[in-house]
């Protein structure tokens, strides 16, 4: 029996929990550092399934859904043998054009159980191997959708590569599920368009559409999951007003700070060079017009850096457990890692850069931020993710929350026999 879930009242998923060891923040709790191959190459020496004798798939459609998104990062060989080891059928593969190749020889799969259940559509993110990948989602030219909406130019022509043999499809009698991890959870907003009825799961998915483009998805048929940190569903931003930059750039200089004084030092800068005027005199002249707002479809659900599961918590909640895991992520990462001196030398190239604003092009200043972003992420002799709000982003990370939580789950609820 396929066991449905929805984010309503008195389910175990939106039930609001206390913040972990909210009575005692100084001690933050044991963080798992991140390599680079988990963020930037998902499918490499991964077994996929590890909880199907424990937590059958048919059962378990969250943490179902965030397995095969991250099965869609493998070979197709890899996906083939899976799904056949899990009792689920492919039924076809996905290709695209991608300007951003990947190490997968294809771009999504149609699957579904052996034993009847919904359809799964499941888009594969970018897995090109590069942290540039990771922030093409900053490039966040408009055009025009369906309807007269605005969404995201670079997600809608990867799309539109995609999309003939979506709109092929019929309705499914047990119904049809679109998920996908990061790019992959955005071309799954995409495809609910094409789609109409189908139930929308994305893993740290970033914002595809305007507010009206948000406004025409069913809220209701949507789960967008968010681990901890991921600094993925925080971009393209909201708008480039200066609210919405300060807040970007104060998370960002969370997860910097350590024991030297990079972040107060990074806030100092942007409260005297304004890079929001900045960015939107660049966007008027690239485009003609300001850049548009972009909003999230659907609630958040929210998994916290000790394991709770929060749906749309308070933004004063957010600030403090993303606070707590970066304090955290440090800590572990100060006893493998010495990574003052590589803060350090960031930071004199962000104040360099950011100095010489005035004049620049926004071509050139968004590939100077990707060097300097490259060198936090990549250059470091143990291939460790040094900054937590990239880390986050790994799909793995979405996959062990929801392993444990369907654990606690499945420890409370008797097994339907």
């Amino acid at each position: 029996m396929w066991m449905p879930w929805r984010p309503t009242s008195g389910n175990f998923w939106s039930r609001r929990r206390p913040h972990p060891d909210r009575a005692d923040m100084s001690v933050p709790p044991a963080a798992v550092l991140t390599t680079t191959d988990q963020l930037f190459r998902p499918a490499r020496d991964n077994e996929f399934f590890p909880w199907r004798d424990e937590l059958p798939p048919r059962r378990c459609l969250p943490l179902t859904c965030a397995e095969l998104s991250r099965l869609a990062y493998a070979s197709l060989e890899t996906i083939g043998s899976t799904l056949e080891a899990i009792g689920w059928r492919l039924e076809e593969t996905l290709h695209g054009a991608r300007f951003l190749p990947g190490q997968s020889d294809t771009d999504g799969f149609i699957t579904q159980p052996r034993e009847g259940g919904p359809r799964c559509i499941v888009f594969r993110g970018t897995d090109s191997g590069s942290v540039d990948d990771l922030l093409t989602d900053l490039n966040a030219l408009p055009r025009s959708w369906d309807h007269g909406l605005v969404v995201h130019r670079g997600f809608a022509d990867e799309y539109e590569s995609l999309r003939r043999p979506l709109q092929r499809l019929g309705p499914h009698p047990a119904g049809t599920i679109l998920t996908g991890h990061s790019l992959g959870g955005a071309l799954a907003n995409l495809a609910l368009h094409d789609l109409p009825g189908s139930r929308l799961v994305t893993w740290g998915a970033p914002r595809v559409g305007d507010p009206d483009f948000a406004r025409s998805l069913p809220a209701s048929t949507i789960e967008r999951y968010v681990h901890a940190c991921d600094l993925v569903p925080r971009v393209p931003l909201e708008s480039l007003s200066r609210e919405s930059l300060t807040s970007f750039l104060r998370r960002f200089a969370d997860g910097l700070q350590d024991e030297s004084d990079l972040a107060p030092r990074l806030w100092n800068l942007v409260e005297k060079l304004d890079p929001s005027a900045f960015l939107q005199w660049q966007a008027g002249k690239l485009l003609g017009r300001p850049l548009p707002e972009y909003r999230h479809a659907g609630p958040t659900i929210y998994l916290s850096c000790g394991g709770s599961v929060q749906v749309d918590p308070a933004e004063s909640y957010l600030r403090s457990d993303q606070r707590f895991a970066r304090g955290a992520y440090r800590q572990a990462l100060a006893k493998r890692f010495p990574a003052s001196q590589l803060f350090d030398d960031f930071w004199q190239s962000l104040k360099k850069l950011a100095l010489s604003l005035p004049g620049r092009d926004l071509t050139d200043l968004r590939r100077e931020l990707i060097d300097l972003v490259r060198s936090l992420a990549e250059t470091n002799p143990l291939r460790i993710v040094l900054l937590r709000d990239f880390a986050d982003h790994a799909p793995c990370h979405y996959v062990r929350a929801l392993w444990n939580q369907a654990r606690e789950e499945a420890q409370r609820t008797p097994r339907e026999s």
